[in-house]
């Protein structure tokens, strides 16, 4: 299943990540995002106040964490992220790549199978 977040939420989801991971916690607040994501993903509203929860619930230091969540610097990163994806042609999370291209698995047998021919050559 791919996650087509709102833009709006997307990107203020990936601030936070971003935020998180200047304080080492980049997987745990990752995985909230996507865990979690039903709740917040297709919100018209934002969600600042569900990641800022977030955060605190990692016990991550609030003031750093607002203080990343609002650098210009975090967005601008997220920003050219965004534009790296799409130049790959990325519409989507996840989007996989396997020697260079785009990997659209349909199975985890076939990820196996694909990965291992990739691994015999």
């Amino acid at each position: 299943m791919r996650h087509r977040w709102c833009k709006q939420g997307a990107e203020r989801a990936a601030r936070a990540v971003e935020a998180a991971a200047q304080q080492d916690q980049f997987e745990p607040m990752f995985q909230k995002m996507f865990s979690t994501q039903l709740e917040w993903g297709e919100q018209q509203v934002p969600a600042d106040d569900t990641f800022r929860g977030f955060a605190a619930d990692l016990k991550l230091d609030m003031a750093a964490y607002d203080k990343a969540y609002d650098d210009a610097g975090t967005l601008k990163r997220i920003r050219q992220d965004v534009a790296d994806g799409k130049a790959l042609g990325v519409t989507g999370t996840p989007t996989f790549f396997l020697d260079g291209k785009m990997f659209d698995p349909t199975s985890y047998e076939h990820i196996v199978q694909s990965l291992d021919a990739a691994l015999a050559s």
